[in-house]
């Protein structure tokens, strides 16, 4: 059953940041995710704060997608926060037993308001992003070997016996069989699929990648690395990037599978990479995290002790290091400008669209943080939001003289032989 929590927001109509001018919901733990003076040195200020329950456990996973902030705990617990104000829009206890560190998915839908897909090992459960309410609940007929991704007809997965299934999931098709198509693999799927430039991609552990139409059991192209993978493909209109553990980055054509580029790197590859604003992030093992230019195939700089991509707004660039701190880095030449220690454990939230970073440490204390120079949330803006949630006007009352009271207080791709991918009915 889906729970709505409501999480009293004290805001301010100020514009910019200071340390009297922070958004923090009630009842947040004392200890902050990070200081006002940590943050502003790295240039940036806390935005909106929050925690959630994580029960007898710890946090498992938090994930950006669109609007939403989903965190899991290994208690079973599921929450999605508004990412720009960090007000809960729904809860969700799931079977601790389980759950999987699998990234939910938003399923692509024409108007981009999609419900959310979330696998475990033996169901995919599908939700209402905005409301939390049950949309469909799959049993598998099948263990599952990786995420799921879906569009409004079909959901794309791979399970552990090595085949990769269409399910049909949506409306009348649930009288349908659920299996709509499946295929063998050379290997098996161990990431989820991508749905990309109209076509499904995905990438066996076997090093072998695909290109599937999305409407039919139709294989486009299909390259085989001729080396093992360890993560999933990124794909681009500039093309198809995937790591093989024989210390290449290959990039391939998303039309034709044809092989572009490669970059051999010093060591072992066991991430996928990450292509942001025209910049390839790739971490090789025991070396560190490699950047090259999209455009020009230029190496531009390697930093020994980051090994991911955390955000990017123009040449501004945030990165983690192998403990979880931040690297704040120039984009232009990898020079690290300022340092940000973190809670141990604590996860840094990729974000692919902008400079804004999310912060959640295990025991459930969440954190927004922003460059300084954005606009400062009004309080009209957050009421509105939480009045769309759907809290009733004694609610919202009751949460404007908290945050008042608050305010007072703290004012050439080789030839593949088209079985790589046969289909067959199942029986």
């Amino acid at each position: 059953m889906s729970t709505r929590i409501l999480l009293v927001v004290s805001l301010f109509s100020l514009v910019g940041f200071s340390a009297s001018s922070r958004a923090q919901n009630v009842g947040v733990s004392a200890r902050p995710v990070a200081s006002d003076a940590a943050l502003l040195g790295a240039g940036y200020g806390a935005f909106w704060a929050t925690s959630i329950p994580v029960g007898n456990g710890s946090v498992l996973s938090a994930t950006l997608l669109d609007e939403n902030l989903y965190v899991t705990t290994r208690a079973g617990g599921m929450y999605a926060l508004q990412a720009d104000t960090g007000l809960m829009r729904w809860a969700k206890h799931l079977d601790a037993r389980l759950i999987r560190d699998r990234r939910p998915s938003h399923v692509l839908y024409p108007d981009g308001d999609g419900p959310v897909a979330v696998v475990t090992h033996s169901h995919v459960n599908v939700y209402d992003r905005f409301t939390g309410n049950d949309v469909v609940s799959l049993e598998l007929p099948f263990p599952v070997a990786s995420g799921a991704v879906a569009d409004v007809r079909h959901m794309f997965l791979g399970g552990v016996d090595g085949e990769f299934y269409a399910l049909r999931w949506s409306g009348d098709q649930c009288r349908a069989p659920l299996v709509a198509w499946h295929a063998r693999l050379v290997g098996k799927l161990v990431s989820a699929p991508v749905l990309a430039l109209g076509r499904v991609y995905f990438v066996s552990d076997a090093g072998v990648v695909y290109c599937v139409a999305r409407e039919a059991n139709r294989l486009i192209w299909a390259f085989d690395l001729g080396a093992e993978v360890a993560g999933g493909p990124q794909v681009e209109a500039s093309g198809v990037y995937v790591a093989g553990i024989d210390h290449r980055v290959f990039v391939l054509d998303p039309d034709t599978g044809r092989r572009l580029n490669s970059h051999r790197l010093p060591g072992v590859l066991l991430e996928s990479p990450t292509v942001v604003q025209r910049t390839l992030y790739q971490h090789c093992d025991g070396v560190g995290l490699h950047a090259f230019d999209v455009d020009t195939d230029r190496a531009m700089w390697t930093i020994a002790e980051a090994e991911r991509f955390v955000a990017r707004a123009a040449e501004r660039l945030v990165l983690a290091d192998g403990v979880g701190d931040l690297l704040f880095v120039d984009n232009r030449d990898g020079r690290v400008q300022h340092r940000l220690d973190l809670p141990h454990g604590a996860i840094a939230v990729p974000n692919p669209r902008d400079a804004v970073l999310y912060v959640v440490t295990p025991d459930g204390r969440v954190l927004c943080a922003k460059p300084l120079g954005f606009s400062y949330m009004r309080r009209e803006a957050v009421m509105t939001a939480r009045a769309r949630l759907g809290f009733s006007e004694g609610e919202i009352r009751e949460s404007l003289q908290a945050s008042e009271a608050e305010a007072t207080r703290d004012a050439p791709a080789p030839a593949v032989d088209r079985d790589l991918l046969r289909s067959r009915p199942r029986s």
